[in-house]
């Protein structure tokens, strides 16, 4: 398999997670309880360092991508800094990851019809980028990065609130969020997006 084909892969798993995982609770007229109960419900420790795992991976991709076909210093300047900090960051999660015996998943199946166009939305997203160079490449990439930072941020901020706070996955994730919300304001102020 193909660095680009495996990269694709990783990154449609990860956009996968980002929507299993990060769907916001229904409102309250005609919720779905299961949805509404599983939002409650604090996410395994394997399930977390798994999401982190698979959204390093993604994001090291998209800045290996950006080297190729960013246009402007800005951008190229955050792609190194994404790149650099997922880098790190990855190392964290796998070594945690190795101290508490928890094999990193690194494919999720889709399920519902709904993690289906989850899935088709973000290769169609990926194919795109790939395919553009310059400000459509740019402009792809930093509304993605945003999105998924936000999505991340939103996952993350919740299960800090259902995990011990003397867990080392609680750590490692007190320790990520700061970073995750820096490159998700540096994405959007580059990509002139709301924040």
């Amino acid at each position: 398999m193909n660095y680009r084909h495996r990269g694709l892969i990783l990154t449609v798993m990860a956009a996968w997670c980002c929507g299993r995982l990060y769907a916001d609770p229904p409102s309250s007229s005609g919720a779905d309880k299961t949805t509404k109960a599983a939002t409650k419900k604090p996410l395994s420790d394997q399930e977390i360092l798994s999401q982190l795992h698979l959204s390093n991976k993604t994001d090291i991709e998209a800045a290996q991508l950006s080297e190729e076909r960013a246009s402007t210093d800005d951008v190229l300047d955050f792609a190194h800094h994404l790149g650099k900090e997922h880098t790190v960051a990855d190392l964290k999660v796998r070594a945690l990851a190795g101290r508490l015996g928890i094999k990193l998943k690194e494919a999720l199946t889709p399920i519902t019809d709904d993690d289906k166009k989850i899935v088709a939305r973000h290769e169609s997203t990926m194919a795109r980028l790939r395919s553009s160079k310059g400000r459509e490449f740019e402009h792809i990439l930093l509304r993605l990065v945003t999105r998924e930072h936000a999505t991340h941020i939103h996952l993350l901020e919740r299960q800090l609130k259902l995990l011990p706070k003397d867990s080392p996955v609680y750590e490692l994730v007190t320790q990520c969020l700061p970073e995750l919300r820096e490159q998700y304001q540096t994405a959007s102020h580059l990509g002139g997006l709301p924040q």
